[in-house]
């Protein structure tokens, strides 16, 4: 029993390494964007970048319908990995026309219109391999993830920084980063895919329905949850500019890079997660999550120190003396961290005991929240303002995760106690 519990830690500080690995270049890819615009460009840009992702990220979320989790978490075999595939691709469509429509009518300027409809093209290329990332996860195959998102991350890396620097323009850099997501979309995602299916989306009218009514719940969750991340930057874009977003899109990238981390422990640890809970070992299940966040908040209690005694001399190395004298509000937002781990293993821990529709109404709360947060504060306090916008609102979320986690362990408990009354006893001593 000892060295099957330490072949699973194992192997899955494994899984989490290479998981990590992938998403920390791809996250260096996407701070290296902001960071060329800073250094060569101006904080106009980075606030028009930022824009462009809050516009186009929850309606993209919406369009996931956390597909990727469900074909994970799916044990019965209802649906094959077509099935997924074909919803993904339609409801991508849809998003892809809803951004675009959002981006012409929104009175936003020819450059403003192009960065989004380029972004939204981005996450369209991005929802494909989102779904196929799906695929490799279920096989356990992590390198193939890391593979792709190292290679994503070195072509936007060179792609962007040439672009930008010797035209400074924006558009122009975002169409190169475009043609290279595309690239390793088709000649490495989908061709490695091939090896473990029949890659072809398919549209059942009865599957997909079927499979639409038991993922809606989850995009209305995403989408949920990338409004309160966005909802202070819509207030400060209407309330403060572009500019200040800039400055602050550039602060809030602590958030950003928390997420890589928090994304590659969550998905190495989400099949085990739903493995337990299947098999009702509630004990197994409570401590993961509980091991994935207290490791969480103890990266994140390393950030804050950073932040409080190194924070404004690394801000003016990285970015300019601009967004180093909001060192301040950097501070905030990597307290902020603290909470994001923390909620972000909750939900890996709610999705994996399939506990969808009780998350909409946490979520609506939770955005509520914000907003009320963000239109009191950001035109009194400014960026600060968004800062503590935002952790009111984490925690909200911390607290409703709690006790919708507490929920699924006891009834995890219940229910093994039922089936197996002597284990329950033997376990609990």
């Amino acid at each position: 029993m000892f060295t099957f519990l330490r072949n699973n830690k194992i192997s899955l500080m494994l899984n989490t390494l290479k998981m990590l690995i992938g998403n920390v270049f791809f996250a260096i890819s996407q701070f290296f964007i902001i960071f060329i615009m800073s250094k060569f460009g101006n904080s106009v840009d980075v606030g028009q970048y930022a824009f462009g992702l809050a516009i186009t990220t929850p309606v993209y979320l919406l369009s996931f319908l956390q597909l990727r989790s469900l074909y994970i978490s799916n044990t019965t075999r209802d649906y094959t990995f077509g099935h997924f595939l074909g919803l993904r691709i339609l409801t991508t469509i849809i998003a892809f026309v809803i951004t675009t429509v959002l981006a012409l009518v929104g009175n936003y300027g020819e450059t403003l219109t192009m960065v989004i409809i380029l972004i939204s093209i981005s996450k369209f290329i991005d929802a494909i391999s989102d779904i196929v990332f799906g695929l490799y996860q279920k096989k356990e195959r992590l390198e193939y993830i890391t593979y792709s998102r190292v290679l994503k991350g070195l072509i936007t890396v060179i792609s962007f920084s040439v672009l930008y620097i010797s035209t400074h323009d924006l558009v122009i850099a975002l169409v190169g980063m475009v043609i290279g997501w595309f690239v390793i979309l088709y000649f490495y995602d989908l061709r490695k895919a091939k090896t473990f299916e029949f890659i072809k989306p398919v549209v059942e009218r009865v599957k997909v329905y079927s499979l639409l009514k038991t993922s809606f719940p989850l995009g209305i969750i995403m989408l949920l949850m990338s409004l309160n991340s966005n909802i202070p930057q819509y207030v400060i874009e209407n309330k403060l500019g572009e500019q200040q977003l800039g400055i602050f899109a550039s602060l809030s990238y602590v958030i950003i890079a928390s997420t890589v981390i928090i994304n590659a422990m969550g998905e190495a640890a989400f099949y085990r997660m739903t493995v337990c809970y299947s098999e009702q070992e509630y004990m197994n299940f409570a401590k993961l999550i509980q091991r994935l966040i207290l490791t969480g908040i103890g990266i994140s209690s390393l950030g804050v120190i950073i932040a409080i005694f190194a924070g404004k001399p690394l801000l003016s190395i990285i970015f300019s003396q601009e967004i180093a004298a909001e060192n301040t509000v950097f501070i905030w937002l990597t307290v902020a961290t603290l909470l994001t781990f923390t909620t972000s293993f909750l939900g890996y821990g709610m999705n994996a005991a399939r506990l969808f529709y009780i998350q909409i109404p946490l979520f609506a709360l939770v955005n509520i929240t914000s907003l009320i947060a963000s239109i009191a504060w950001i035109p009194h306090h400014g960026l600060a303002g968004a800062a503590w916008a935002i952790l009111a609102a984490l925690t909200v979320q911390a607290i409703g995760g709690f006790g919708v986690v507490a929920y699924a362990i006891l009834k995890l408990k219940k229910s093994a106690a039922e089936s197996n009354p002597k284990t329950v006893v033997e376990g609990a001593i």
